[in-house]
Order: C-alpha cells, then sequence, then structure tokens
C-alpha cells in the first residue's frame, strides 16, 4: 500500500479483528505492533501508538502468549524512546532482548538490539550503542530475520541515532548499504527516513547544500506518502532556510504544518557552512 499510508493502517486493523476473533495469537500480537509502530512513524499519531502497544500487551495476557511478551517489550521501548524517555526505553528493549535470546527469534533479536542502541545513544552511552546498531545492522541487511520489515525497521534507527550523534561518516555508510536493499525491494518509508536524518546530519555539521540535496529527495519520495515523514523534513528544510535567513520561505514551507511535533521542536545549532 505504498503512497496510502491510511488505507495501510485501516488493512492492518481489519488483518488484527480477523486474527483477534480466530485466537490466532501470534498475527494478532504482530498486527497490534505494527499498527504501534505504524500510528507513529507513519500518521505521527502518538496516542493511538500508545494505545495499540498497550492493546499488544493485553492480548498476551488474554491469550495466554507469553513467549510474545517480547514484542511488547520491544514495543514499549519504541514508544518509550519516542516520547524521549530513554531509560525507560532501555529497560524495556533489554527485557525483550532476554525473550528473543531464550526463543532464537532472530528478528526481535535484530529489532530490539536497534532499539536498545538508540536508547543508549541518546543516553550518553555511544560506543556501547553504536556497537549494537552496527551489529543489528550486519545481520539485519545480511538476511538473518525472516521479515523484510525487520531491515526497514533496524535501518530507520540506525541513521536516526547517527542522526542524533552528528556522525556523518557512518550515517552515509549505512545509508548507502541501505540502498542496496531498496533497490531490490522498494520502500519508501526507509527512503525517505534515510534522507531526512542524512539531512539532518549533514546541515547539524555544516553541509548546506548536501543536505539540502538529500532533504528535497526525502521530500520528493515522501510526499503524499506518510504524512509524519514528510514533516518531518519539511521542518528540517525549513530550519536550513531560517539558518540562511529566508524566513518567508521557511514559513512558507510549514504552513499547513504547524501542529506537527517535528515542525515545533528545538533543534541543535548548525555549525558554519562549508
Amino acid at each position: 500500500m505504498a503512497g496510502h499510508p491510511e488505507a495501510a493502517i485501516r488493512h492492518w486493523e481489519r488483518a488484527y479483528a480477523d486474527f483477534r476473533r480466530r485466537r490466532d495469537a501470534e498475527q494478532a500480537v504482530l498486527a497490534a505492533f505494527y499498527l504501534c509502530l505504524g500510528y507513529r512513524m507513519i500518521l505521527g499519531n502518538e496516542a493511538a501508538s500508545r494505545g495499540w502497544c498497550e492493546r499488544a500487551a493485553s492480548l498476551v495476557e488474554d491469550l495466554g502468549a507469553a513467549g510474545l511478551k517480547g514484542w511488547v517489550e520491544l514495543a514499549r521501548a519504541y514508544v518509550a524512546n519516542e516520547s524521549g524517555r530513554p531509560r525507560e526505553a532501555e529497560l524495556h528493549a533489554r527485557q525483550a532482548l532476554a525473550v528473543a535470546r531464550a526463543t532464537a527469534g532472530s528478528d526481535l533479536e535484530l529489532c530490539t538490539k536497534s532499539e536498545l542502541s538508540a536508547a543508549l545513544v541518546s543516553t550518553g552511552q555511544v560506543e556501547e550503542g553504536i556497537a549494537l546498531l552496527e551489529e543489528a545492522m550486519a545481520g539485519a541487511l545480511a538476511g538473518e530475520g525472516a521479515d523484510l520489515d525487520t531491515v526497514v525497521l533496524v535501518s530507520c534507527r540506525t541513521v536516526a541515532s547517527c542522526d542524533r550523534g552528528g556522525d556523518v561518516r557512518r550515517a552515509a555508510q549505512w545509508v548507502g548499504a541501505a540502498d542496496g536493499f531498496n533497490r531490490r525491494f522498494g520502500s519508501p518509508h526507509l527512503y525517505t527516513t534515510c534522507r531526512t536524518h542524512y539531512g539532518g546530519v549533514l546541515f547539524a555539521t555544516g553541509r548546506w547544500a548536501e543536505a539540502e540535496r538529500e532533504l528535497k529527495a526525502a521530500l520528493e519520495v515522501g510526499k503524499g506518502a506518510e504524512p509524519a515523514l514528510h514533516a518531518e523534513a519539511l521542518a528540517r528544510l525549513a530550519e536550513l532556510r531560517l539558518a540562511q535567513g529566508r524566513t518567508e520561505e521557511a514559513v512558507r514551507l510549514l504552513k499547513g504544518y504547524e501542529d506537527r511535533p517535528a515542525t515545533a521542536r528545538d533543534r541543535r545549532r548548525p555549525s558554519r557552512p562549508r
């Protein structure tokens, strides 16, 4: 359903309802997990994301599916990271990782390591976090997981963490690696996320011309596909315009997106352009 995010969410919801009626615990919990991520990543709806996270938790209890608790803990780690609570995210991610190791769940392990790494980077444990990131990316891109979405989730977290740490060299290398996956399978979400965060790293390190190129590429692919990501890319391009002294253009870019969290957050001060 690329390019039709709301329709994709509706399909996931119908699938969830069907799995729930059939008491198919694994598929119902996974559907709730992806709805938790989808509402936040694609539509920017934080309340719905939290609701689906807790719905997944209730399902584990209602259907007696304790073996799926790792996906619930991963969802909680994701929600905590996205809400700016990395220490809480670290606790949930470590619990999810323990389940993954006990059940030999490759997809859960790879996704959890990337989520844990994001929390560690945010709390200043950069060396440990980056090591986990690179391990998870290597395993995901090598096809260790059974689900293609694992590559998307791990790659997005990796590039976002490089953005947070201002690591332009590592971001460029992993964006290049993820591009190979995009050429084979196509993922507008991954392409747009990579370009948006890489553009943010370039902007923060003073490489403004390159940042503009990446952000415009993100806007071109993401337009109309994923509102939350599109707003994120617009916010970063508007920030670049402000830094360039092009205030009126920055205001025009954000018209109609003023209620999006991405357009209101404070950003680190950019370096001088070079």
